[in-house]
């Protein structure tokens, strides 16, 4: 099992002068089936201190351990203001086999398995 909160920073240096050129830090919350349940994402692209970019990701699950939802959102110039945001629901059958999974940045279906009716 994984902890519960696993966070994870790069520090990069590109000309390897010492000094910091960028960072990014990634902060993973699990459960207790160490299915990820959210996720953030922020970069300082430029080595300064402050934020460039932020990203989050939320998942929902049944209590089998299926997902229910994901939300993706990102706040591409870190002002506070969601830029891009996209929901997906899955649906099962049987409450365990993929059928159907719905998104709704463009309203996009699709699907992992045929059903045969």
């Amino acid at each position: 099992m994984k902890t519960p909160t696993q966070i994870i920073t790069t520090n990069t240096d590109d000309d390897g002068d010492g000094s910091i050129d960028s960072r990014s830090s990634d902060t993973y919350t699990y459960d207790q089936r160490d299915n990820l349940l959210t996720g953030v994402f922020e970069n300082d692209n430029d080595g300064d201190g402050i934020i460039d970019f932020r990203s989050s990701q939320t998942n929902t699950y049944n209590q089998k351990g299926n997902q229910l939802t994901g939300v993706v959102e990102n706040d591409y110039d870190a002002d506070g203001t969601i830029d891009y945001r996209q929901e997906t629901l899955y649906e099962y059958l049987k409450g365990s086999e993929y059928v159907i999974g719905v998104s709704t940045e463009e309203v996009e279906v699709f699907a992992d398995n045929s059903i045969d009716f």
